[in-house]
């Protein structure tokens, strides 16, 4: 289009089905269920966070450790 038209064009891939097929397959997996399984109990509000930060701390490890730049790229958001 750029040579045709003269609009300068970026490409971008989408990838946010990803996060589609992953809700479906925790759904499937019944994923809730278990994890209210695990703690037996109704899980408080702290437990619930405490669970998130360090699934989060656990991204960021991740995110940090990452060498190759496209990756990393790749878990950042605009």
């Amino acid at each position: 289009m750029t040579s045709y038209f003269g609009y300068d064009v970026q490409f971008i891939m989408n990838i946010t089905d990803i996060d589609d097929k992953i809700i479906k397959r925790a759904r499937q997996r019944h994923l809730l269920a278990k994890y209210l399984e695990s703690n037996k109990e109704t899980p408080s509000v702290e437990k619930i966070v405490e669970d998130v930060v360090a699934a989060l701390e656990n991204f960021r490890n991740k995110y940090e450790s990452e060498v190759d730049v496209d990756k990393k790229k790749m878990y950042e958001t605009s």
